[in-house]
């Protein structure tokens, strides 16, 4: 028996995504993990915010989550994942986490 594995294969936006997170100063970890799984956990102002990284296409179908990431989405009982599209979703969801800072993580 063999085991075959493959690459993910990454949305065209995906390093896109991923640079413009960590000029923002973010860590960035690409994530494989199981069917529905998102793409991405980034840190930032001492959070955590798990991502799945979607094409900014024009054809609907593209744009949406697949039925298995819906699921696994739903099953997740941390902190949803938020969809990036583009470096300005990047940059609402770096402010979100910034205002999501304690005043302890602030003091840092």
């Amino acid at each position: 028996m063999t085991l075959q594995r493959h690459a993910k294969k990454h949305d065209e936006n995906h390093l896109t995504i991923v640079n413009a997170l960590r000029l923002m100063g973010c860590t960035v970890e690409t994530v494989t993990g199981t069917e529905g799984c998102p793409d991405l956990i980034v840190g930032a102002f001492g959070i955590d915010q798990l991502a799945e990284v979607k094409p900014n296409a024009r054809e609907k179908a593209r744009r949406e989550l697949r039925p298995s990431q819906v699921e696994w989405h739903a099953k997740w009982r941390g902190r949803k994942p938020v969809v990036l599209r583009t470096v300005t979703d990047c940059e609402a969801l770096v402010a979100s986490m910034r205002g999501a800072m304690t005043s302890s993580e602030v003091s840092r």
